[in-house]
């Protein structure tokens, strides 16, 4: 790496409800993030914004050669731990939402850290003290966080370790449950399409409201089965709908 850090990239902070129109960047980053985090991805989090994410603002990171490219992404908010006690800036959880890693870019995830923790810490409308919650301990992101505290000697101490179950789709997210059951790209098999069944029953008798991606042609099914929040893509709709026409 060359340069320094404001040199490379420069970062602004907007509303999680206004990134929209960057999905497309937003998924081409994730799709070569140093750690994966489903949660954190477009489709997930843009979903999630309104009812759990109406206080959240990202911290973008770009890189200032041409073109511009999204190399970190920070969802966070502010507040304080149990309402009392210092004001702290936060990664952004929820009770859907189980995973804080942030979305950073492979090729140099150390300098999009340091990005990042620059623009923060010269903010004085910013807190002082950063918390990222649910963040992997033995894995890439912590592995270059540590590099750059070290480097900095920024104090900074581990809360509540512990050890609990994470999605790892890897590059072929479609298929991750159909290859986890041993049916790779298989959504048909018996055992995927019982495991699907299986869990929508569950959400619903929970009295909550499943969701699931859907394509016409089988919506009818889906909305049968008592999912009511369906994810689909725009252009798939209305490709759809000119055909039928």
């Amino acid at each position: 790496m060359h340069g320094t850090i404001d040199s490379l990239f420069h970062v602004e902070r907007r509303p999680l409800a206004a990134l929209a129109p960057l999905a497309e960047e937003w998924r081409a980053l994730a799709a070569r993030a140093v750690e994966p985090n489903a949660f954190y991805e477009p489709a997930f989090a843009l979903a999630a914004a309104p009812a759990f994410g109406r206080d959240v603002e990202v911290f973008l990171v770009w890189t200032r050669q041409a073109p511009a490219r999204l190399a970190g992404l920070f969802p966070t908010r502010i507040g304080r731990r149990y309402g009392i006690g210092p004001a702290v800036l936060s990664g952004w959880t929820h009770p859907f939402a189980a995973l804080g890693i942030p979305v950073v870019d492979d090729g140099q995830p150390e300098a999009v850290i340091a990005a990042w923790l620059d623009h923060v810490s010269r903010d004085p409308a910013l807190p002082d003290l950063v918390l990222l919650p649910t963040v992997t301990a033995d894995a890439a992101f912590r592995a270059a966080l540590d590099a750059v505290l070290a480097a900095r000697g920024a104090a900074h101490a581990d809360l509540d370790p512990h050890r609990r179950a994470q999605f790892a789709p890897g590059n072929d997210r479609a298929n991750y449950l159909s290859q986890s059951l041993g049916y790779p790209g298989n959504q048909a098999a018996e055992p995927v399409a019982s495991a699907v069944r299986e869990t929508i029953g569950k959400i619903v008798r929970a009295g909550k409201t499943p969701g699931m991606p859907a394509s016409t042609d089988n919506v009818g099914k889906v909305i049968g089965q008592g999912v009511r929040y369906i994810y689909t893509h725009a252009p798939r709709l209305i490709g759809a709908g000119a055909e039928a026409f």
